[in-house]
């Protein structure tokens, strides 16, 4: 199990270090990246043979852990600390069944869409949206739109600030 804590919050560190101790008490393998080893006072590991990357925060870290789920082609899950929690599945209540759950392989994955978008030499991907912006206000933007690599629509838009 990767654990990737928002490592600027005492509650997710705090959440994040129970879930470490009780994962190696279920015999859970756990990492996390040096920055978030040192936040969580766990070893830093690299991130190989994972099972599942657990991000514990809210939507933001949620999005910083998909990345590096979607890098390591294993599942994802969220607790959410936040303050809606739209992309988590877990919260700090359900640690222990969570845990048991992780322990003794007995979890269902539910597949979710994630976009891919590429601007220039620049790509990134994204779970619920992905946000495009220009520096030039004053001019147009081009943007395609494909579906599973299929060409789905082109057009172009620009952003005209006025007297309303």
């Amino acid at each position: 199990m990767a654990l990737v804590p928002h490592v600027e919050r005492v509650d997710a560190l705090d959440v994040g270090r129970k879930m470490a101790a009780g994962g190696r008490a279920r015999g859970i393998e756990v990492v996390a990246d040096p920055v978030a080893a040192q936040a969580l006072d766990i070893d830093a590991a690299p991130f190989e043979d994972l099972d599942v990357v657990v991000a514990v925060g809210g939507d933001g870290t949620m999005l910083s852990a998909v990345q590096v789920a979607l890098r390591e082609d294993v599942p994802v899950l969220g607790v959410n600390l936040g303050t809606v929690g739209f992309l988590a599945d877990a919260e700090v209540s359900d640690l222990d069944m969570v845990l048991d759950r992780l322990a003794s392989g007995s979890w269902t994955v539910a597949e979710r869409m994630t976009l891919q978008t590429t601007a220039g030499a620049n790509k990134a991907v994204g779970v619920n949206d992905v946000v495009v912006e220009k520096v030039d206000s004053q001019r147009l933007v081009a943007l395609s739109v494909a579906f599973d690599g299929e060409p789905f629509l082109t057009y172009r838009a620009a952003l005209m600030f006025g007297a309303g």
